[in-house]
Parts: structure tokens; C-alpha cells; sequence
């Protein structure tokens, strides 16, 4: 493929493959805030004019074959940026180290569930994101954290085409989830997730006469003083006329 000369903005440039220009690879004068990862570039010379263009996703870049940097983790990720040349001084934060190992299996991809709140019913959704190249997915669950795939793990589902799953009723616990990608080429791991099941906070049946009390108490400091001396008066005022009263009767 010939060298990518792309001058409009707010691209997507992905999944080129073998661009293999005589005088560059990319070539980006006018270009801006356009995306450019999951490419294959054949070509020493790349340039970046634009303003905001991205290099690399949050999982991977693009394949440089003049890229001469190192791999010492063994994630197929270069251990330094790739520089591109231009003005916009523009840098591949993920390159590839291999291409081909990289493009036919499943990439990163991320699981979660749908509620950020303690969860009491033991109901909720795990979600995730696309694997690109997937063809389904394998929930896992333990009752530990998972570092790796084995035997002691609880299958949930295999064969899965969509990206969430239903947890249904689980009782009070603490459970680990993971998801696995497959394709016909291999397979790649979400990150695992823990998951707690608590058990639901008491509820006051009847909170109203306990709320209606705190009104009154309320009312009669916000009243102050004079609403109190006010009821202690007039209380005194009955109490006088009833003594009056009685002593009338009485010297009768």
C-alpha cells in the first residue's frame, strides 16, 4: 500500500496494513483530532502537521517497522514512545512490537458491572467492553481473586456473543469476575473485578411517629421562651380561677 496522505479532520485511520510509501508513510498536513491506531507502517519517514491527532488507543498503537525500541515486559508493547516527525511533535505511546501476533488475536478489553452502590439483592449486570477480532466471550467466577484461567474457576457461560451477563439472587458474598475473548487464533483475559454482596440495611416500619415527635420538639425550641412561658401563664391563669371559684362555694 501507498503512503496515507489524509487532509481531512476527525478521522479514523485503522487497520491499514503494509503502508509502504517511497518518501513517507503517513503523510498528515491538515489533518486534526483524527484517531490513528491498528496500523501496519513500512516506512521510516511519518509525518504529523495536524493538531490533536491520536496515536495509539488506551490498548495499543501502531506497527512501526523502523521502531528500535525494546520489549522487556514481553507485552508486545514497545517499552518507549515511537516519535513521529512534524510540527505537532507527535508520539505512539503503545507501539507494536509484532504485528501479526497482535492484529489475529482478541485485543484488551475491559469488565465491569452496572452499579457503583453496595449491592443487597444480589442482582446486577456485568458489562464489557468490545474485544476487537473476538468471536465470543467465557464468564468465570470465583470466590477469589483470579490471576489465571484453571479448573477451579465456575463457568458461568461459554459461546457469549454480546458483551454483559445477568447475575440473578446471589446470596450475601464476595465474588471475583472474569471474561475471556476467543477467536481461532487464541484468546485474551479482561482484568478481574471484585464484586460484594452485603446484606440489606434495617428498614423502620413506621419512622412517622418518631418524625413527627422531633416536629414538635422543633417547633417549641423554635417558638423559644415565649411560647413556653406563654402555655406556663395561661395554665396559671385557670389554676387562679379555679382556687377563686372555690373558696366562693366554700364561705357559702
Amino acid at each position: 500500500m501507498k503512503g496515507l496522505k489524509e487532509p481531512n479532520d476527525d478521522n479514523s485511520i485503522n487497520g491499514y496494513d503494509g503502508i509502504d510509501g517511497i518518501s513517507y508513510g503517513f503523510f498528515l498536513i491538515n489533518t486534526n483530532e483524527s484517531s490513528c491506531y491498528l496500523n501496519s507502517i513500512h516506512c521510516e519517514i511519518n509525518l504529523d502537521n495536524g493538531t490533536d491527532n491520536q496515536w495509539n488507543n488506551t490498548f495499543y498503537g501502531n506497527y512501526w517497522s523502523y521502531y528500535n525500541g525494546n520489549d522487556e515486559d514481553g507485552d508486545k508493547i514497545g517499552d518507549v514512545p515511537y516519535n513521529l516527525n512534524g510540527s505537532a511533535h507527535s508520539k505512539d505511546y503503545l507501539p507494536l512490537m509484532n504485528w501479526s501476533m497482535i492484529w489475529i488475536k482478541p485485543l484488551r478489553f475491559i469488565l465491569a458491572y452496572n452499579t457503583q452502590y453496595s449491592i443487597y439483592d444480589g442482582n446486577f449486570n456485568l458489562i464489557w467492553t468490545k474485544s476487537q477480532n473476538a468471536k465470543n466471550y467465557t464468564i468465570y467466577r470465583s470466590d477469589k481473586n483470579i490471576t489465571k484461567i484453571n479448573d477451579n474457576l465456575k463457568i458461568l457461560a461459554k459461546g457469549v456473543k454480546n458483551f454483559f451477563y445477568v447475575e440473578n439472587n446471589l446470596p450475601v458474598g464476595v465474588y471475583y469476575y472474569i471474561v475471556v475473548a476467543f477467536n481461532d487464533y487464541g484468546n485474551r483475559s479482561s482484568n478481574c473485578i471484585q464484586v460484594i454482596v452485603s446484606e440489606k440495611p434495617p428498614i423502620d416500619d413506621n419512622p412517622l411517629p418518631e418524625i413527627i415527635t422531633w416536629i414538635i420538639i422543633g417547633s417549641i425550641f423554635i417558638g423559644g421562651l415565649e411560647v413556653v412561658s406563654g402555655a406556663v401563664v395561661s395554665m396559671r391563669k385557670n389554676h387562679r380561677k379555679k382556687r377563686e371559684k372555690y373558696s366562693k362555694i366554700k364561705d357559702q
